[in-house]
């Protein structure tokens, strides 16, 4: 148990020292710090170490990497590991491309909180990509990021508005109003 908290220890700073690194710009040194507190466990790390794999920024480029430690850190909870992960699922990097994985790790994250992921699953809905199409689940997903302030949701809603998608009528008078979809979305918070 012991050797479970020198771990945690060392895992936080490794993180804190990886995290002034990168501030400072000295991404070799920081890319090594989140490799090395990734190693101990720890999720934010993963995520940095994967993100500076998937991008190529203090260390070379490498889409297996980085899919490696987004599963890591996406499996116990993270939800911008969960959304990077689903866009290595769409674009087939380091994974195989699977629009229905996607799907689930966009889930996964939207459920979160994370706009980004609720915009794109709501796209997923609206498109019919990684399962059936659902214009119900695309606007509800839409409205949640819109109402997070994510512009590309709302424009999204005044599209599907303009083709005559009544509830995204609906969602778009209530953002510039209420912000209340309660009897919309049953299961939906509202929003001030």
């Amino acid at each position: 148990m012991a050797d479970k908290a020198v771990d945690t220890h060392n895992a936080m700073d490794l993180l804190g020292r990886g995290l002034a690194f990168l501030e400072a710009g000295i991404l070799t040194e920081a890319a090594d710090c989140f490799c090395h507190a990734a190693e101990l466990d720890n999720t934010e790390a993963q995520y940095r170490i994967a993100k500076m794999r998937l991008e190529g920024i203090g260390v070379s480029m490498n889409y297996d990497h980085a899919a490696f430690w987004f599963c890591k850190a996406a499996m116990k909870g993270h939800a911008e590991s969960q959304m990077e992960l689903a866009f290595m699922y769409i674009y087939g990097q380091g994974v195989p491309q699977d629009y229905g994985k996607a799907r689930e790790w966009f889930t996964r994250s939207a459920e979160q909180g994370n706009p980004s992921a609720q915009n794109t699953l709501g796209f997923m809905y609206e498109n019919g990509l990684g399962g059936w199409q659902d214009y119900g689940k695309a606007v509800r997903w839409y409205a949640l990021a819109a109402l997070q302030g994510n512009d590309d949701a709302e424009t999204a809603l005044e599209n599907l508005a303009y083709i005559g998608n009544g509830l995204a009528e609906q969602v778009l008078e209530r953002l510039s109003g209420t912000k209340d979809f309660s009897d919309l979305f049953p299961v939906m918070p509202s929003r001030e």
